[in-house]
């Protein structure tokens, strides 16, 4: 990697500015002709700049340039796919191949914020007085709207006696009025 490849390595190409992303990709460009044997003259260079420039900011401005270099290095090693000839399609399919490691990535990513989340909002709705309280007081107007109870046996008894039963471990699935009002 360049010294400006490492020095926007966390960001989106969107987010480096224009003449130093046409910099980090005159560099990408060198180096895949080099490794590729290319022998590409000037004009075909700047040519082949200019387009993937243009295509980074239309199609791929979101993907960090730690990938587009890697896009690029892998591809032209033979590793991301297309033919052994350095030129837009091969450099898109290339880019293509990245943007599909990228996303999983980011997947794998969202989904372990996903189950932290998860795992916190568990532990601090679920086990603590307060998730058992809310969890009584749903209970108890969900057999109200459903029809379980009346409004006379709604005003009888508190919610207080559901989160006694979900306290002491009675899983919410298994609650029925039954256990509540005991003249039934």
């Amino acid at each position: 990697m360049s010294e400006l490849s490492t020095k926007y390595a966390g960001r989106s190409a969107s987010e480096v500015p224009p003449q130093d992303l046409r910099y980090i990709i005159i560099d990408l460009i060198t180096d895949a002709n080099f490794l590729m044997s290319a022998n590409m003259d000037k004009d075909y260079k700047d040519s082949l700049v200019g387009w993937l420039y243009k295509y980074m900011n239309e199609r791929m401005s979101f993907l960090p340039i730690t990938h587009l270099c890697k896009a690029i290095e892998a591809g032209s090693m033979g590793q991301r796919g297309g033919t052994s000839k350095l030129m837009p399609r091969n450099i898109a399919i290339w880019l293509n191949e990245q943007r599909t490691i990228y996303e999983t990535q980011r997947m794998e990513a969202q989904k372990q914020d996903d189950y932290k989340h998860i795992a916190e909002n568990f532990s601090k709705y679920v086990h603590n007085k307060d998730g058992f309280v809310g969890a009584a007081v749903r209970i108890k107007v969900t057999w109200l709207g459903e029809k379980k109870i009346t409004s006379k046996e709604y005003d009888s008894f508190s919610s207080s006696e559901i989160y006694k039963l979900l306290a002491s471990g009675v899983r919410e699935c298994d609650i029925r009025p039954e256990h509540i009002l005991k003249d039934r």
